[in-house]
């Protein structure tokens, strides 16, 4: 029996002759400091998203999947669901 070849993904390939892209934002993505209370709030979020709405579902299609999200943050968690850092009441 013959070991198997561990699965490394595949990454961008840098050995070759392709000019790089320009930088046509300019953007700089290099943080001074650090804020945790800035991310915090779409943890949660993102967290109750999963928890709420993804992980009990298996959608069938992207489509059906876009469906179910724009139905969740648009219909349930903006207007119906009770948020705790209003004390847990519904947005109005």
């Amino acid at each position: 029996m013959s070991k198997r070849k561990r699965w490394v993904p595949a990454t961008t390939d840098s050995k070759n002759n392709h000019r790089i892209a320009p930088n046509l934002l300019n953007r700089n993505f290099h943080a001074v400091k650090g804020n945790c209370r800035d991310n915090a709030p779409m943890e949660s979020f993102f967290s109750s998203l999963k928890t709420e709405c993804v992980h009990r579902t298996r959608f069938k299609t992207f489509k059906q999947a876009k469906a179910a999200l724009f139905d969740y943050i648009e219909v349930f968690y903006s207007s119906q669901r009770l948020h705790s850092t209003i004390g847990s009441q519904y947005p109005t």
